[in-house]
């Protein structure tokens, strides 16, 4: 993602918190969730993924997306995650603090 700002004339992302220089997701130690109806089916929480506004802070919207934001939060938690208040889907692990950063380009290919 650094990367991916940094060529993109995004630095802004990176300046303001959006984008971290080094990913705990690369270390498997972040993961980005939300939540989906039992046919998969993707349940509407207020915000796009990395929507890079106020409306990704977990209080950022109101009534029914606020009700599910809460209720991932809590699980979550329950589950031993910490919450990002800035990004209503990001939860951090502390298991891997000592897994070294990498920083490796992946080749994207068409399916």
């Amino acid at each position: 993602m650094v990367r991916w700002c940094r060529d993109s004339d995004r630095q802004d992302l990176i300046d303001d918190g959006w984008i971290a220089p080094h990913s705990a997701h690369s270390r498997g130690r972040a993961i980005d969730v939300g939540l989906a109806r039992s046919d998969g089916q993707a349940v509407e929480m207020g915000s796009a993924w990395d929507q890079f506004d106020s409306s990704s802070y977990l209080r950022g919207v109101e009534g029914p997306a606020l009700d599910r934001r809460l209720q991932l939060r809590a699980e979550m938690v329950r589950v031993g995650f910490k919450p990002y208040a800035r990004e209503w889907w990001h939860f951090g692990f502390d298991g891997g603090a000592d897994v070294p950063v990498r920083d490796v380009a992946y080749a994207c290919r068409d399916r």
